[in-house]
């Protein structure tokens, strides 16, 4: 049996989406054919890597997993003053020279072009630094088959996937933000022998920033986990939710979800009078407006959050950096529609693609969206099915399973050592 090693960040029961849940679905999935051991780091808080977990080897769902201490905590007063050098002018997409002018003030601070060292030590203090685990990596890459790295922005890729690119798998989940264009990231785009991109939007992108088209592909992405016998709850009365509620899931933070969309969230409430809640679940890491019309329940189970999917109004998902959004996905297997941020390449494709959904990027498509999902009951349903029959028709396990085994099989394994 290959042994295979997956390489994420973080890793564990409570993460509800990112590379955490992809990489946890993947890897259980793969166990059933392979010897699969994750490497990983003892972090749980996203914003500052601090070891939680105990160092060493555990098992999570029959999955052995390796976690190593992270050697420091992430250094945002570093980060800050590295980024005022490292986002330079050739950094600015080609394709959106209209950014010039938002890093005009930035630009001018500059005293001297950004070093190499400069965009090292800017990944360093982003972290999560774990030279144990690179060591390990290193040490050891001759016993695993194939190696599948997650993310391209953190410490744990940009460090170890130089280790033995032939055998490497890379799931990069990138988006359009402005540390994608640092060179200290291009390498990684040029040596993996395969390149496991979410959606074409990515492939797109990584293409023009890189012109790594000759570097060998696929479109995977994950798919959905829905339990076949969902317990019935009654969610308003069993977490006293008493009206209407639309629905966010995952790691709430500023660059999830802004002032500006719970802005406009009360602005709409206060306005139309409607009776209405915005749920929250998952990991909180800012501050939320005291409102009686804002409800944050933490961390819950998975039959929780999947009542809490199927008795909402709809899904909100308004980050404007994803690579794929697992939680879009469940909301469609459920059929429930969602309402995106346009400036999501990747959202704005599943909700055209799917027809489930809206997008908005001003107050006036915001409000009118979710009139629309309010009180059009049969739109609402129609773009639910629109959704479900989207996610049956491209995000099925066996197809994607399917593709990692041919890359591994065939491209990987006749580089064994």
């Amino acid at each position: 049996m290959k042994k295979i090693a997956f390489i994420v960040q973080q890793y564990g029961l409570e993460m509800y989406g990112g590379a955490e849940l992809h990489c946890m679905r993947l890897a259980e999935k793969m166990a059933s054919f392979y010897h699969v051991e994750v490497l990983t780091t003892c972090s749980l808080d996203f914003l500052t890597w601090a070891n939680h977990y105990p160092e060493g080897e555990t098992e999570i769902n029959q999955v052995t997993v390796k976690r190593f201490k992270v050697s420091q905590l992430r250094d945002w007063g570093k980060m800050s003053l590295l980024e005022k050098k490292v986002k330079s002018e050739r950094d600015v997409p080609a394709k959106k020279k209209g950014f010039k002018l938002i890093f005009k003030k930035i630009l001018a601070q500059i005293k001297k072009r950004a070093t190499k060292e400069d965009y090292i030590n800017w990944v360093i203090a982003q972290g999560p630094t774990t030279p144990d685990l690179i060591n390990y990596i290193k040490a050891n890459e001759k016993d695993y088959d194939c190696l599948i790295f997650f993310s391209y922005l953190y410490y744990p890729t940009v460090f170890g996937i130089h280790t033995n690119s032939r055998k490497t798998i890379f799931i990069p989940l990138a988006h359009d933000e402005w540390a994608l264009y640092m060179p200290v990231f291009e390498p990684m785009f040029r040596i993996p022998a395969c390149i496991m991109y979410n959606t074409m939007a990515e492939k797109a992108l990584v293409n023009r920033i890189f012109k790594n088209e000759s570097v060998y592909s696929e479109i995977a992405g994950t798919w959905v986990n829905i339990p076949a016998e969902l317990p019935g709850i009654d969610i308003k009365t069993e977490l006293k939710i008493y009206s209407d509620y639309i629905l966010y899931i995952g790691r709430i933070d500023d660059f999830k979800i802004t002032n500006q969309d719970f802005d406009w969230f009360l602005k709409y409430v206060e306005e139309s009078k409607r009776k209405i809640k915005m749920i929250l679940i998952g990991n909180l890491y800012r501050e939320l407006p005291v409102s009686e019309h804002i409800m944050y329940l933490g961390f819950v189970d998975e039959h929780i959050k999947f009542n809490l999917i199927k008795q909402s109004l709809f899904l909100f998902q308004p980050s404007r950096f994803e690579s794929l959004s697992i939680v879009v996905l469940e909301a469609f297997a459920m059929e429930k529609p969602v309402l995106v941020h346009q400036d999501c390449e990747v959202m704005k494709d599943h909700v055209d693609m799917s027809e489930g959904g809206f997008y908005y990027k001003d107050y006036a498509v915001f409000k009118d969206a979710i009139n629309q999902l309010a009180d059009n009951t049969s739109l609402n349903a129609a773009m639910g099915k629109s959704g479900k029959a989207y996610v049956d028709k491209n995000y099925t396990c066996e197809s994607i399973i399917a593709k990692f085994q041919q890359v591994i099989e065939h491209k990987i394994s006749r580089y064994k050592n």
